[in-house]
């Protein structure tokens, strides 16, 4: 696999004809262990800590919490530049090997298509981290190993990084609103594991705006889930919500494929209404982003929305967008106290 990424080679060691498929193909490199291990010597920690700036601490810090981000997703947070992005990246990892690098392979008709790198944290900057923000280092360095070890679902996972990162990239220009922070789905199934309570979100966000905030769960959906998993998600939500303080100011965004069928009664969003109107709180907005609100006086608790739009599609971050400002979004005021702790990663 390794020599079918380097473009027109011998043509003995690369099919000259597969499948055309989105399908991508992650070439794993064995370079996550460090000849130190969790003991780096103190001379030189206190290198790599003097040579490290503040924004390849906050690189780290986001691998750590979110384990998966391609190279044009750190420029869009980080960098001005792919140019400057990918020397700083080949510092990190090869020079202070503190990241390691997958590569992307797209499968063509003729040969391979090269796409963004993936960089997740090797042992080294688990350790390096760890001690920059006092962290367990034995916890941030199995999480690591097991990101870069027993990642099953790294597409997926990969996918709802991009969402995030593309809502606040849409959102960075405008001068009253934008994404806050987002928490990955590891700290978020620890805390509700802790609370025995059967949820498993693929993220949450905090969404500003100058009226107040917009704390939502993402469902990241790719068109595996069937109908009848989408509604019980949505009925899980809600009975959550139900018995906890400030329910109704929470939300839940279902962003599903646009390979499904538009809106009907065979829809999941169709299943959802059913539900809705048998006494569920679930709330289906349509794939322009404009909800059909309950009538008012009704009870309305947590909100659980369809975005069709395509995932990964800056149409689809749009989209999102536009629900995270519509009128019918509940809001908690800035200065009212938090009802709810943020996840802690």
């Amino acid at each position: 696999m390794g020599g079918g990424g380097r473009g027109r080679g011998d043509a003995r060691v690369r099919p000259q004809r597969v499948l055309s498929t989105h399908r991508t193909i992650f070439v794993r490199a064995t370079e996550w262990r460090s000849e130190t291990g969790m003991r780096i010597p103190a001379e030189e920690m206190s290198t790599l800590l003097r040579s490290l700036r503040t924004r390849d601490v906050c690189l780290l810090n986001m691998l750590g919490q979110h384990h998966y981000l391609t190279t044009d997703l750190l420029q869009s947070l980080f960098f001005p530049s792919l140019r400057y992005t990918r020397m700083r990246l080949r510092w990190l990892t090869e020079s202070r090997r503190l990241l390691m690098r997958w590569r992307q392979l797209e499968p063509r008709n003729q040969g391979w298509r090269r796409r963004y790198s993936l960089f997740l944290l090797a042992e080294r900057g688990a350790v390096v981290l760890a001690r920059i923000t006092r962290a367990d280092v034995r916890s941030l360095v199995k999480r690591s190993w097991h990101a870069a070890e027993y990642g099953l679902q790294v597409g997926h996972d990969l996918d709802v990084n991009a969402f995030f990162v593309g809502l606040a990239s849409r959102s960075r220009d405008l001068a009253d609103q934008g994404l806050y922070h987002w928490v990955g789905q590891d700290s978020l199934r620890r805390e509700y594991q802790d609370e025995g309570a059967d949820l498993a979100p693929d993220g949450w966000g905090r969404y500003l705006t100058p009226d107040g905030e917009v704390l939502f769960h993402l469902e990241w959906d790719l068109g595996t889930e069937s109908y009848r998993r989408l509604v019980a998600k949505a009925q899980t939500y809600v009975n959550y919500a139900d018995v906890r303080p400030g329910g109704d100011l929470n939300h839940v965004l279902f962003v599903h494929h646009a390979s499904r069928p538009a809106p009907g009664a065979g829809t999941p969003r169709g299943h959802l209404a059913r539900a809705q109107r048998q006494g569920s709180t679930a709330e289906a907005a349509r794939a322009a982003g404009h909800p059909q609100h309950r009538p008012s006086g009704q009870r309305q608790h947590r909100q659980a929305r369809l975005v069709g739009a395509p995932p990964g599609s800056w149409g689809g971050r749009m989209t999102c967008l536009r629900w995270l400002t519509c009128a019918g979004v509940r809001l908690r005021p800035p200065a009212s106290p938090a009802r709810r702790e943020i996840p802690r990663d």
